[in-house]
């Protein structure tokens, strides 16, 4: 019956009153592994790791393969970062029961996580020299090969170098896998510009527009890009788009003034 309680106490998030009745039954009987596993799960739940482990252990002793402490100490392994150890418990699991979809579910969880740490080891610091960042990402793309976030830092770090040909290449690559990325074309954009390549650059930031009109940055360099093709009057008009949108500006009468000049020259 106390059990029972315990378990009721547990689903409805009662753990403190949970751990109580739980050392309550060890105390009756210091060899019953289920209140082991009942108080284990309970410490868990509130964050008590550590002892949550001891207790999943002292279970595991008297029952190798119960499902519901090897289930339970894989779970803290893997909430403590310790994949490894949770991976075994999780294969454990599969060993006994193949048809479990959620060992499996779990196993695939830790291998993921497992994954990533060793990747995140292996990441330079985000000030580290650009040719380490770019051989950083080359290598997870090379596992991970339309890793959004890869191939934009990829992009980024190229341009970082002065690669700029190099950076436009992967911004591109971006762009053929995630064509609404905002980001990569404003990159793109301004990479093109600055190589005087203007027509693509000026489609990029017309695109952008199409979604965002009064984007003031977007307006600014779609000006710059025009002015640098020799449009001045297109130049002047995205120039006086931009200054519509900010009426309040203190020189805005003074801006508007010089671009009417402009068009008429």
């Amino acid at each position: 019956m106390l059990a029972e309680l315990v378990d009721t106490m547990h689903r409805a998030h009662r753990n403190t009153e949970a751990i109580e009745a739980s050392r309550e039954l060890l105390r009756l009987n210091p060899e019953n592994w289920n209140a082991q596993v009942l108080l284990a799960r309970a410490l868990a739940a509130t964050g008590n790791y550590s002892e949550a482990l001891q207790h999943y252990d002292n279970a595991l002793r008297s029952e190798p393969d119960d499902y519901d402490a090897l289930d339970g100490k894989g779970h803290v392994l893997y909430w403590t970062r310790r994949y490894s150890d949770a991976r075994q418990v999780f294969q454990r699991l599969v060993q006994l029961n193949p048809d479990d979809t959620h060992a499996q579910e779990a196993l695939r969880e830790v291998e993921h996580a497992e994954e990533q740490a060793k990747w995140e080891t292996l990441r330079p610091a985000p000030a580290a020299p650009a040719e380490r960042l770019v051989s950083y990402y080359q290598q997870r793309l090379s596992v991970y090969p339309h890793e959004r976030a890869a191939m934009k830092a990829l992009a980024y770090n190229r341009a970082r170098m002065r690669d700029l040909e190099g950076a436009i290449r992967d911004y591109r690559k971006v762009l053929a896998n995630y064509p609404d990325d905002r980001d990569s074309k404003l990159e793109l954009a301004r990479l093109l510009g600055a190589e005087a390549d203007y027509e693509p650059a000026i489609r990029l930031y017309r695109d952008v527009l199409a979604t965002n009109p009064g984007d003031l940055d977007t307006l600014e360099s779609l000006a710059r890009v025009y002015g640098w093709s020799q449009r001045p009057s297109e130049a002047a008009q995205a120039d006086r788009r931009r200054l519509q949108a900010r009426p309040a500006d203190a020189g805005y009468g003074l801006e508007i003034a010089r671009i009417e000049v402009d068009l008429k020259n």
